[in-house]
């Protein structure tokens, strides 16, 4: 079972206790750690990005953590949606045959963070798959893109540090 940390400020994006506890049937993880961060908080956990508004990313996992960042583009579903999709990511990468496998179908020369690589990855079409069968909808980046664009021109008359706060 894996380990859940959610923010003080991300706990209106928490999943609902049966989301949770089907991520938790789901996945198998115990030296698994998710964290449900604010997305102002996106350069404390991956220094490299430094506007965090910019909504180049939504979530990544780097070995047994993942990290899920949350703003007015989410909701809970789609966090739960999300978790699913990142946990997947742990269990491919905790298999060292999956590994191999779906980093030799990895395409090359693509940005991760870019939609057209989640649009062509293999290991990114397997996690939406894995997280849409379990929740039986889909909240996948194209979703989110959607989302994005409403949040922003919904919210265009604030600066981004105002409406993230």
């Amino acid at each position: 079972m894996f380990k859940l940390l959610i923010h003080k400020e991300a706990r209106p994006w928490t999943p609902t206790d049966r989301e949770i506890a089907m991520l938790k049937r789901a996945f198998d993880l115990p030296n698994t750690t998710l964290r449900i961060i604010p997305r102002r908080l996106i350069p404390t956990f991956h220094p490299q990005t430094t506007d965090p508004f910019a909504y180049e990313f939504r979530a990544f996992t780097r070995g047994p953590n993942s990290y899920v960042f949350v703003d007015g583009t989410e909701n809970r579903h789609s966090i739960a949606w999300l978790m699913a999709h990142e946990l997947c990511h742990v269990e491919i990468g905790e298999n060292e045959f999956l590994r191999d496998k779906f980093d030799a179908m990895t395409p090359p020369n693509l940005d991760p963070r870019s939609d057209r690589f989640h649009a062509l990855d293999p290991e990114e079409r397997v996690c939406d798959e894995r997280a849409t069968n379990l929740f039986g909808t889909t909240f996948d980046r194209f979703w989110w893109r959607n989302e994005v664009k409403k949040f922003q021109k919904k919210n265009a008359h604030r600066g981004k540090w105002q409406l993230h706060r």
